[in-house]
C-alpha cells in the first residue's frame, strides 16, 4: 500500500504505521532481502506530496528516519530520489512542528552518511532557520546534524557553510550545555576545513567568530563547558590567528592577553580545574 501511488486514507495510514513498527526492530542485516530502493521512493514522495495529510507525512518521514538508522546504505537512496529539498521545505515553511520535529531527525541519521548533499541541499540554514521554537532535545538534534556535516567540509561547500555562521555563533550563547558544545564541535571542524585558506579563515573573523569564541574560554566557559572542548576552542583561535591578520586583530581588540594570562597563571586544563578571575585573584 505504501508504494501504491493511489493509496490513501486508512489503509495507507496502517501501511505506513506497521512499516514504521517493522523498521524500529530491524538491523543492517535485513538489508539484504529489504526493497530499499522501492522503500525510500515511495517515502520520499509521500513526504513530499501536495496533497498528504499530516499524519501521512510524519510516518513517511519517520519511516524514512528508521530506514535510514538501520540500514545507513538507504540514505544513499532517499538522497538520489530528491528527499533533501523535501525535508529543507518542510523545515523552512513549517505547517507541522511534529512533522518539521521528524524532519530533523532524518537529517541528524541522512547528514552521517551524505554530509556534502547535505550542505549543498541548503540543510545547515533550514534547521537553524526556526531552532528557538523547538525544545532543548530536538534542538540538540538539529545541531548535531550540522555538525555531523561539517566534520570535513569540501572546498565547493565552503558558502553553504560560510552563510550559516552568524546563526551557529549565536547558539554559542545558548542556555543548554549540550548545544553550545555541539556548535563548538562543530566551529572547530569547519576551522579545521578552512585552515589551508587565509580568504575563508578571514571570512569567518569577519562573521564574528573570535568575538563568540572568546569567551568561552573565559571563567564561565571553562566551568560550565567539557575541559577538552576548551581546549579546541583554544586552538582553534590559535589555528585563526597563525593565518588570519584580521583574526590577530580581533584578539588584540577582545585584550586575549588577559585571558591567556588567566589561564597560564591560574587553570590547570588536562584536570579541567578552573581559573580564577583577574578580580577574584587580587581578592585573595
Amino acid at each position: 500500500a505504501v508504494a501504491s501511488e493511489g493509496a490513501g486514507g486508512g489503509a495507507l495510514l496502517a501501511s505506513l504505521t506497521e512499516l514504521c513498527e517493522a523498521l524500529s526492530f530491524c538491523t543492517e542485516d535485513a538489508g539484504g532481502y529489504f526493497p530499499v530502493e522501492s522503500a525510500a521512493r515511495a517515502l520520499v514522495r509521500l513526504a513530499g506530496a501536495e496533497v498528504a495529510s499530516p499524519d501521512e507525512m510524519l510516518l513517511a518521514v519517520r519511516a524514512i528516519t528508521y530506514l535510514c538508522d538501520a540500514m545507513p546504505r538507504a540514505a544513499d537512496a532517499v538522497v538520489r530520489h530528491g528527499l533533501l529539498p523535501v525535508l529543507c521545505s518542510r523545515l523552512l515553511a513549517i505547517e507541522y512542528l511534529d512533522v518539521a520535529e521528524q524532519c530533523l531527525q532524518a537529517f541528524e541519521k541522512i547528514s552521517l552518511r551524505q554530509p556534502a548533499q547535505c550542505l549543498q541541499a541548503g540543510m545547515i540554514t533550514a534547521v537553524l532557520a526556526y531552532i528557538d521554537f523547538f525544545s532543548a532535545s530536538i534542538q540538540r538534534v538539529a545541531v548535531s546534524a550540522v555538525a555531523n556535516a561539517c566534520k570535513k567540509v569540501p572546498a565547493d561547500c565552503s558558502q553553504f557553510v560560510m552563510d550559516s555562521i552568524p546563526m551557529l555563533c549565536n547558539l554559542l550563547q545558548s542556555e543548554d550545555k549540550m548545544v553550545v558544545e555541539k556548535v563548538a564541535t562543530c566551529l572547530i571542524s569547519i576551522v579545521d576545513s578552512f585552515s589551508g585558506s587565509v580568504e575563508l579563515l578571514d571570512q569567518l573573523c569577519h562573521q564574528g567568530l573570535v568575538e563568540k569564541v572568546l569567551p568561552l574560554i573565559n571563567a564561565s566557559g571553562l566551568t560550565s563547558l567539557n575541559p577538552s572542548t576548551c581546549s579546541n576552542l583554544i586552538g582553534l583561535l590559535a589555528k585563526l590567528a597563525c593565518t588570519s591578520l584580521v583574526a590577530v586583530k580581533s584578539l588584540f581588540e577582545l585584550n586575549v592577553g588577559s585571558t591567556i594570562r588567566g589561564i597560564l597563571v591560574s587553570s590547570d586544563l588536562s584536570h579541567g580545574m578552573p581559573y580564577l578571575p583577574s578580580e577574584n585573584q587580587n581578592n585573595q
